[in-house]
């Protein structure tokens, strides 16, 4: 029987609560050895089918094992091997040799082959369970020799891995995660000669230790989780859809998180198949709430806060500790309190019918200014909800909505007034909890008032500066589904997602559609947010305290057997929610933009963020406020790591963020000593500079020039957004004895472009940026999208970009593919019987 610590996790992946007899059984690591419990993968099954899903390729000159079942054979049981090829039998008994092969399993079900040198033989290994001389059961395997060990590595997104190798998609749940499915996802790596997998395994690692957080952070943290995986009316909605939703994986996640046997299932495999393991951090993703927030009440409908599923329990509650800090907050530090506190709002283009013609209305009775903690909510999407013992439940948050919504304070001192077209709120006393201004005309309201699409609204602070970096949109009020997607939603009914960033451009887009310009205060609510005090979406690396939490989350991942490798990576999701953009016409409300079809720049509120430090200094000190509160046109447009760009908030952030992530780098080398550690570093702007001066005159084989916007078609992009992580190209290494990763490339770009590029980033890091490592370095290919390509000349390109890039041996060492799902399951491990990387054995021709 599976025991009843393993039966609870896979009970909370199937959803039941009693054991079935399909269940995979689970290898779990007892006092160091392996031990394993009868599998039952069916009635009195022996052998796992994922054994048939990938190859057992040994290894020429050395011996190689693996497991093809977990349990010992019964003592009337006997086990029977034959080796086929094309039908023949070329070897059957208990032990089989024959061709420089010596072939056997253990009674714990180890296959060991041990391989001469010259061995090459690929078979059919038919392995057949007798008992009492009766036949038990039979299952047939594919042998093959392993190809030589490549210089790439894949980098690995767990969480798509996971969907990939436990996903059902006839029955639309996730299959119990077993030793069984990781191992044949280890062996497809094998018989690909790739013996690294970097892994990145969520913001907040599945492979975590609760001790290391405070006291009670880690009980709150999963009873929260806990609430979202049990709750069956979120079930129910997920099942309804046909298509696999995020909040189906994330409770799969969820689940393996609060489970210590996940690690050691992935771990163990991994190690058990030869193959090393990074573990990934990336100081630039620590929350993902561009998708994923819920926000969390008490039965009363006190307000609590999110609830982040992706973050951290440090992150999710003492965000104020390890986060960027809003500006607001750093006027303050600067001493600049009335500059940071808002006093009035002034929004252009208000229509007040029967009202206009006075000219100036002094108080528009019936209209209400809330100061919200949160925004308006979809009344049918669920929220988290405490009871008075700290239990959480999930509920739509149609259940809370009226208590809640009691709670949140009216601004009644406030003056609204309309002055020739312009609504104006003066004399605003805004609470220290409040995030979201909301303008709002209750349902018995008779005043009608017509607002424009494009909202053009500007907060004033007591200082008499502009505040800007907001959002302000549009939340509809109706109760069909399109309103509702104006509107955002704790965890949407199906299962997917909705936040501030969905909300706003559903808005616009409805707009769009529709082709008005207009809409009446009475169909929904003018909201504007003002951005959180701290946020949970950046972390300020020069915090004590953030870069503690960075060591305790690598501690438990790097004590696992597998794991010997710390890399850093740029990858982000951090583009938050934004109401305005950059383009053409200036800064302007995105709709602006939107609803004309023009390209835009997005600016993003995460960009009114900044590590607290740049308090301190006197470029900061010494800039007219609005410099600081606003939006400047082409701020984040171009680079931005020379002390003389005019875009003073923008380049001291970027300052920060680099000494951050040194002494990140610093601490890490300090407490995981020996342990390597690779940062990823993407092109500086004197790169960019010259590439485009070169693309500028580069001739196309075609005819005409590539053009300076050719570089877009060249850096990896999925890796690295400039506005977030460029503080990381301006990293200093001396005195570190980190290994700088090339960014690298995208797709299948042009030799001479591509030249001209690597060119210019292996120039840069001439000396490694001041670190002492020496020797060839790591190069990242976002080349996944190739695979999708099914031109035989894009195979052809990309097998000339791997070629070319390991040809320059002195500064690459090692190609870095993007993401190891792609390259596991969605190319052939075999082409023409050949492994699928033999062609690097002929790059010279």
């Amino acid at each position: 029987m599976v025991s009843d610590k393993i039966w609870r996790f896979i009970s909370r992946m199937v959803g039941s609560s009693e054991p079935k007899h399909f269940v995979f059984a689970m290898i779990v690591i007892v006092g160091g050895c392996l031990n394993t419990e009868t599998p039952l993968f069916a009635e009195n099954s022996l052998f796992s089918p994922r054994n048939e899903e990938a190859p057992f390729c040994y290894l020429a000159g050395d011996l190689r094992a693996w497991p093809v079942f977990y349990a010992n054979l019964g003592e009337q049981q006997e086990l029977h091997l034959v080796a086929r090829r094309n039908g023949d039998v070329l070897s059957e008994g208990a032990v089989l040799e024959f061709d420089g092969l010596h072939v056997d399993v253990s009674k714990q079900g180890l296959l060991q082959i041990r391989a001469v040198e010259d061995a090459s033989a690929s078979f059919q290994l038919e392995m057949t369970v007798k008992q009492d001389d009766q036949l038990h059961e039979t299952q047939a395997i594919t042998i093959r020799p392993a190809p030589p060990a490549r210089p790439l590595s894949y980098v690995s997104d767990l969480v798509d891995d996971l969907i990939r190798i436990y996903w059902d998609q006839p029955t639309r749940q996730f299959k119990p995660i077993t030793r069984e499915a990781f191992d044949q996802y280890f062996r497809r790596l094998q018989a690909q000669g790739v013996s690294r997998l970097i892994v990145w395994q969520s913001p907040c690692p599945l492979i975590v230790d609760p001790e290391s957080f405070p006291k009670g952070d880690w009980e709150r943290y999963s009873r929260q989780a806990q609430a979202i995986i049990d709750c069956e009316e979120l079930t129910e909605g997920i099942q309804a859809s046909p298509s696999l939703k995020s909040y189906q994986w994330l409770r799969m996640l969820m689940a393996a998180r609060l489970t210590p046997e996940f690690g050691q299932l992935y771990s163990e495999s991994a190690a058990a198949h030869g193959i090393s393991l990074s573990a990934s951090f990336r100081p630039f993703e620590p929350a993902l709430t561009k998708y994923y927030e819920v926000p969390v009440f008490e039965t009363d409908g006190t307000y609590l806060g999110e609830y982040l599923p992706t973050a951290s329990p440090t992150v999710n509650f003492h965000h104020q500790e390890v986060g960027f800090a809003h500006y607001r907050e750093v006027l303050r530090q600067m001493g600049q309190k009335n500059q940071a506190e808002l006093d009035s709002i002034e929004v252009e283009g208000v229509l007040a019918p029967g009202l206009i013609d006075q000219q100036r209305l002094e108080e528009l009775k019936g209209i209400e200014l809330l100061a919200s903690p949160y925004p308006p909510l979809d009344e049918t999407s669920f929220v988290l909800v405490r009871d008075g013992e700290g239990n959480y439940e999930l509920h739509r948050y149609a259940q809370i909505q009226e208590r809640a919504e009691s709670q949140i304070p009216r601004l009644g001192d406030a003056k609204l007034n309309v002055i020739d077209g312009r609504l104006t709120i003066d004399g605003i006393q805004l609470p220290e909890s409040a995030r979201y201004l909301i303008v709002r005309a209750p349902d018995q309201s008779e005043v009608s008032m017509d607002l424009p699409a494009v909202l053009q609204v500007v907060l004033t602070a007591k200082a008499g500066n502009r505040l800007g970096r907001v959002n302000s949109y549009v939340s509809l009020r109706g109760k069909d589904a399109e309103s509702r997607s104006t509107r955002v939603a704790g965890i949407p009914e199906d299962g997917s997602y909705r936040t501030g960033f969905q909300a706003i451009e559903n808005g616009i887009d409805l707009f769009r559609k529709s082709e008005k310009s207009r809409w009446n205060l009475s169909e929904g609510d003018l909201v504007i947010d003002v951005g959180a005090a701290w946020s949970v979406e950046m972390l300020d690396l020069e915090r004590s305290a953030a870069r503690d939490m960075v060591v305790r989350q690598l501690r438990p991942i790097l004590a696992m057997e597998a794991f010997d490798e710390i890399f850093i990576n740029t990858r982000s999701h951090t583009q938050l929610a934004a109401s305005s953009a950059d383009g053409p016409d200036g800064i302007q409300p995105m709709a602006h933009y939107r609803l004309k079809g023009t390209n835009y720049f997005h600016n993003g509120i995460d960009r009114a963020f900044a590590p607290i430090s740049i308090a301190k200094e006197m470029e900061i000190q010494s800039l007219p406020t609005e410099q600081i509160t606003t939006w400047q046109k082409g701020e984040w447009i171009d680079s931005c790591q020379t002390e003389d760009s005019p875009f003073v908030w923008r380049y001291q952030r970027n300052l920060a963020v680099a000494r951050g992530i040194r002494a990140l780098l610093q601490d890490l080398e300090q407490e995981f000593s020996g342990v390597r550690i690779r940062a990823v570093i993407p092109h500086n702007e004197s790169v960019i500079t010259n590439v485009r001066q070169g693309l500028e005159s580069m001739n196309k084989s075609e005819g005409g020039v590539y053009g300076s916007d050719y570089i877009r078609h060249l850096w990896g992009s999925l890796n690295y957004i400039p506005v977030i992580g460029e503080g990381m190209a301006m990293v200093d290494l001396s005195g570190l004895s980190v290994e700088p990763t090339f960014l690298g490339i995208r797709y299948l770009p042009d030799e001479e472009p591509l030249a001209l590029f690597v060119d210019q980033c292996t120039a840069e890091f001439h000396n490694n940026l001041g670190s002492s490592f020496r020797g060839p370095r790591s190069f990242f290919y976002e080349a996944q999208e190739t695979l999708r390509n099914k031109d035989p000349q894009a195979k052809k390109r990309r097998e000339e970009i791997l070629c070319g890039l390991l040809a320059r041996e002195e500064e690459i060492g090692e190609v870095i593919l993007y993401e190891s799902v792609d390259w596991l399951y969605n190319q052939p491990l075999f082409i023409e019987d050949k492994p699928v990387y033999d062609f690097l054995d002929c790059c010279s021709e």
